[in-house]
C-alpha cells in the first residue's frame, strides 16, 4: 500500500488515495485505542459502569451499556467488554452464554452505526466506490449519515438486547443456561470447552497506573470534535474554490470526509499520547509500544478492507451488477 503504483492499481488514482486514507485512519484509530488501554482510560470507564452491577439484571445492563459506550471498533469492544465484564457477570450468576450474546449483539451493530469508528471508513469507501462506478456526484460521508435511520438490523439488535436484559425473558437454550447459572452458580455448563480466554497485553492498564474515566472519554471526544471541524473546514474550502458560500450544513455536504478522518484519527492519537505522558502514566517508550500494539491489532481489519476492495474491482470489471439487473428485470420489482 505504501507504493503509489500499488494504490493506483487497486482502483485508480482517486479511489487509490481514498483507500490509502481509510487504511491510515483505521491504523491510527487502533493506535489511539492501544494507548487508552495501557494508561487505564478504558478501565476507568469499566470501573464506573461496574459499580452499578449488583444483580443479574444490573449485570446484563452493565454489559449492554459497556457495549454501547465502546463504539469505535468491534474488535476492541469484544476484547474489552468480554474480558472486563466476565468476572462481574460470573459473580452475579449470569451465564457465559448470555454474556457472549450481549457482547456479540452490541459490538458490530453499535460500531456500524456510530459516526466515528473503524467501520465507518470501510462503509464510506464502499459507498464512494459505488458512486464512482455509477457516476453519482455526492459526498459519501453524508450519504452514510443519511442511511443510519435505515440500519434496522443494527438498531433492533441493540434494542433487543436491552429489552431482554430489562425483562429477564429468556427462551430456548439461553433459558436453560440462565437457569443453570442462577441455581448452581456455574457460569459454564459441565464439559464445556471454552474457545479462548483472551488476555491481551492491551486489555488491561499498565501496572501502577490509576484508571481514570477522563482518560477514556477525552481522546474519543477529540476524535469526534476534530472530525466535525475537519468536515466543516474542508467543505468551506471546496465552497470557496467553487466561488460559492453557505452555512455549516452546506460545508459538510461539500466536505472531504477522507481528509477529516485522517485529521481526527491523528488528533486522537496525539491526545491519548499527551495524556499518558503528561500525567506520567506511561513512559515515552511504553506509549509508543502501546500505540504500535494497537496498530498491529487492526491488521486483520486492513486485510478485510483490501480484499473487499479487490472483490469490488473484480465485480465491476466482470459487470456483475449489469448481469444481475439483466437477469432480474421483469422478475423482481424495484
Amino acid at each position: 500500500i505504501g507504493d503509489r503504483d500499488v494504490v493506483v492499481a487497486l482502483s485508480g488514482p482517486k479511489q487509490g488515495a481514498d483507500h490509502a486514507s481509510i487504511i491510515v485512519f483505521t491504523l491510527l484509530l487502533g493506535g489511539m485505542v492501544g494507548i487508552m488501554y495501557r494508561m487505564g482510560g478504558m478501565q476507568g470507564i469499566v470501573d464506573r459502569v461496574s459499580k452499578l452491577a449488583t444483580t443479574p439484571r444490573r449485570g446484563q445492563l452493565a454489559a449492554w451499556l459497556m457495549g454501547v459506550i465502546i463504539f469505535f471498533d468491534d474488535y476492541a469492544n469484544t476484547l474489552i467488554v468480554g474480558n472486563s465484564m466476565r468476572p462481574l457477570t460470573d459473580r452475579v450468576r449470569v451465564s457465559r452464554e448470555k454474556l457472549s450474546y450481549i457482547v456479540d449483539s452490541t459490538a458490530a451493530p453499535v460500531t456500524a452505526i456510530a459516526v466515528v469508528t473503524s467501520w465507518v471508513g470501510f462503509q464510506i469507501s464502499l459507498i464512494d466506490q459505488s458512486f464512482g462506478s455509477l457516476g453519482i456526484d455526492r459526498n459519501p460521508f453524508t450519504a452514510y449519515l443519511s442511511s443510519l435511520p435505515y440500519c434496522f438490523y443494527c438498531v433492533f439488535a441493540v434494542l433487543f438486547v436491552l429489552a431482554i436484559a430489562l425483562t429477564g425473558r429468556d427462551y430456548g437454550a439461553m433459558l436453560t443456561a440462565e437457569r443453570r447459572a442462577r441455581t448452581t452458580g456455574k457460569a459454564t455448563r459441565d464439559g464445556a470447552v471454552l474457545m479462548s480466554n483472551i488476555d491481551s497485553e492491551n486489555a488491561a492498564a499498565a501496572p501502577g497506573t490509576k484508571p481514570r474515566i477522563v482518560n477514556g472519554i477525552l481522546p474519543i471526544a477529540v476524535v469526534l470534535g476534530v472530525a466535525f471541524a475537519g468536515l466543516v473546514v474542508t467543505g468551506r474550502q471546496s465552497l470557496a474554490a467553487a466561488g460559492r458560500s453557505g452555512g455549516i450544513l452546506d460545508a459538510v455536504k461539500e466536505s472531504n470526509s477522507f481528509t477529516a478522518l485522517l485529521w481526527c484519527s491523528m488528533a486522537g492519537c496525539l491526545a491519548a499520547g499527551l495524556l499518558a505522558l503528561g500525567e506520567r502514566l506511561l513512559s515515552l517508550t511504553d506509549t509508543l509500544a502501546a500505540w504500535l500494539s494497537g496498530i498491529r491489532s487492526m491488521m486483520l481489519a486492513i486485510v478485510i478492507l483490501v480484499l473487499a476492495w479487490c472483490i469490488g474491482m473484480k465485480c465491476e470489471e466482470l459487470r456483475t451488477a449489469d448481469y444481475l439487473v439483466h437477469s432480474l428485470s421483469g422478475v423482481l420489482a424495484p
